[in-house]
């Protein structure tokens, strides 16, 4: 098989065996908090896929390019517009397609596969026909409850690891576009752009490369010229190679550009799974597969998902660990060796004494919590006024480029309001998008003050718990110090602030999940806005045309400025519900690790001289265990960091 990930997998396994090691070793330090975190990074490792986001526009062959990779006629194709909704595609042994909607209080329907054949997009009305207009604007509002379906299907493609997220085509000043570059394109780790042999590089091509995609996400962009069998010579081919590197260079930097056939790779995996393709009633004549270009897209793709988004995806759990384990051997550890050569008086009566201090905690996280969700709620009601704002900003400006253009040809109309769409979009999203971090770490930051300063107050008691000469001082000076204007700047939430700012670039964050189901469901809208402009320039002639699409544009914007604001509310709530969830599991966590260690004083205060010697060993073996733990963690982040090194020096 020309797709393989054998690479990536092996250093997977091998970062998930050192996991198992220092998960054994927590276990025998009964050491509940590490443990749950080593899980939950465990599963995060194992669960987590390459996806691959696949984006054309229209006529560009992009479901048959997608059942080349898969090796079966799995989506439906033709010469016409097929994809109307998103497709998620995964390994899954047995075959099923599941559609998602809208409206969560709608549960997943299952399909057949015939009935999913039919969820294509319907074909154009005709202007003036009452009944294809209502049967066109019926498929439209029919498709735009669908969220997006799920595909699962044993396939050796998606067995690697693989998620293939195929998109509706787009055309210019299609909404669609926008969910696309902004939303799925940058948690992606490749996205193949579809391109056209017999119509290389359009426009609006280039215009969404130029207009749509930021910095960040061009260096994952493969772009793949497909119908190679629709030219005859090799030459021609090298030709159409030349012109859109050269069309390209101004956009991309060394653009990944690769010559397919992805109607004749399907037919050379069909074949050779023992399928007979027949051509005009007779057996078809099947290419090499080799010939169709797709082998070699696929080690091109393998390559650079193992050695570049893989060693990413491995090195961050990696730095994250490499923190737990500097916490377990410089807090955990050492205290629990303080606790067996320390003796101390009225010893029940100070582990006492921390009752009320865990509960003070408890009582200032509810109240925190409170505070917070309040402040949330209003800061939502502000950021949405600014956020359709600054939608009705952009939409008139719209407006007034196709007034200020109503002259020219609609190629020129269409590019001219492209060209300012894009960009103003783009900014606008990463705007809110770090409205959005930054509100909620702050509204964090400043209702957690008191949850901080009490939690200080406790782990510095714990940690000076054998201070006894200096007990009442160092209890005043810890007081005095947490009451420090610089105290904020220590924090236990520090986790939930990182995953925060990782929510729009990996999808395995715990924030991400609302924010992706947002920006599908606004896929789903853009379906059938879309609709206006699909048909609307193709009688785009005289000043009458001209008006008529000019308010359809204004009733197309109007619309999408409505949900795209319902979709950002959406996008709040669910980011707020999980920074609830996130905050309240951060406190629990923290203080059962305090519980554990007042309970470890308690224990340890009644063993015998020879126990003591003894735990004391175990502490000792468990320490070196602990740092050889760390060093192949540390190995094995310079090998990954190796692997990213060498691809940029190649790339």
């Amino acid at each position: 098989m020309s797709f393989s990930l054998q690479i990536y997998k092996k250093k997977r396994l091998e970062l998930l065996q050192i996991l198992d090691q220092y998960r054994l070793v927590l276990e025998e330090m009964e050491e509940e908090v590490e443990q749950e975190k080593v899980l939950d990074k465990k599963v995060q490792i194992t669960e987590d896929h390459f996806q691959i986001v696949v984006v054309g526009e229209f006529s560009r062959g992009k479901s048959t390019f997608i059942n080349s990779l898969l090796g079966k006629r799995l989506l439906p194709s033709s010469p016409s517009p097929t994809t109307a909704i998103l497709n998620i595609i995964n390994y899954q042994r047995n075959p099923s397609i599941t559609l998602h909607y809208r409206d969560e209080q709608t549960p997943p329907k299952r399909v057949t596969e015939e009935e999913f054949a039919r969820l294509v997009a319907p074909k154009e009305p005709i202007i003036g026909d009452d009944r294809s207009e209502r049967e066109f604007s019926e498929k439209n509002h029919y498709l735009q409850t669908i969220r997006n379906a799920e595909i699962g299907h044993p396939l050796s493609f998606c067995e690697e690891g693989i998620q293939i997220i195929d998109t509706p085509g787009t055309n210019d000043l299609d909404p669609k576009r926008e969910q696309i570059t902004n939303e799925i394109i940058p948690r992606s780790d490749a996205a193949i752009l579809l391109l056209s042999a017999t119509k290389i590089l359009s426009a609006s091509e280039l215009d969404f490369l130029r207009n749509r995609l930021i910095d960040n996400d061009l260096h994952k962009i493969f772009v793949v010229i497909n119908y190679m069998d629709k030219l005859k010579t090799e030459e021609d081919r090298q030709k159409v190679i030349a012109y859109a590197r050269e069309n390209l260079r101004g956009v991309m930097n060394d653009p990944k550009i690769f010559m397919v056939s992805a109607r004749e790779a399907l037919n050379a995996r069909r074949t050779a799974n023992g399928e007979t393709i027949m051509s005009q009633g007779k057996p078809a004549v099947i290419w090499d597969l080799e010939k169709t270009g797709v082998p070699e897209l696929e080690r091109a793709l393998a390559h650079f998902l193992q050695n570049e988004r893989g060693a990413v995806k491995l090195k961050k759990p990696i730095k994250q660990l490499s923190k737990s384990i500097d916490s377990v051997l410089e807090k955990r550890l050492a205290f629990e060796r303080a606790s067996l050569t320390h003796q101390l008086e009225d010893l029940e009566a100070k582990v006492q004494s921390f009752g009320p201090r865990i509960q003070k905690v408890k009582e200032s996280g509810q109240e925190a919590i409170s505070k917070i969700l309040l402040e949330l709620k209003k800061k939502e009601d502000e950021l949405s006024r600014w956020y359709d704002k600054e939608l009705q900003a952009i939409y008139s400006n719209v407006l007034t480029i196709f007034d200020n253009n109503r002259n020219r040809s609609k190629e020129d109309i269409k590019s001219c309001i492209e060209n300012a769409l894009g960009p103003m979009e783009r900014e606008l999203h990463q705007e809110k998008k770090e409205k959005i971090k930054e509100t909620m770490k702050q509204v964090v930051e400043t209702m957690s003050r008191s949850v901080n300063e009490e939690w200080f107050k406790l782990d510095q008691g714990i940690h000076s718990f054998w201070d006894v000469e200096g007990s009442e001082d160092h209890e005043t000076s810890v007081t005095a110090l947490a009451l420090e204007d610089e105290l904020p700047a220590y924090s236990i939430f520090e986790e939930i602030y990182e995953e925060l700012d990782q929510s729009w670039e990996r999808s395995t964050s715990k924030f991400a999940k609302a924010a992706i189901i947002a920006g599908f469901t606004l896929t789903a809208i853009a379906n059938g806005v879309t609709a206006i402009l699909s048909y609307g320039f193709n009688w785009l002639f005289g000043d009458d045309g001209k008006t008529r699409l000019r308010n359809q544009l204004d009733e197309q914007y109007r619309t999408l400025r409505k949900e795209k604001l319902s979709a950002f509310r959406s996008e709040w709530k669910g980011i707020s519900s999980t920074l609830k969830q996130e905050y309240e599991h951060t406190i629990q966590q923290h203080l059962k690790q305090i519980e554990l260690q007042l309970r470890q004083i308690r224990e340890n205060a009644r063993l015998s001289e020879a126990d003591i010697q003894l735990k004391l060993e175990i502490l000792h073996r468990r320490e070196i265990k602990i740092k050889d733990i760390k060093n192949k963690l540390s190995a094995l982040y310079l090998e990954l960091d190796a692997q990213n090194q060498k691809m940029e020096i190649t790339s």
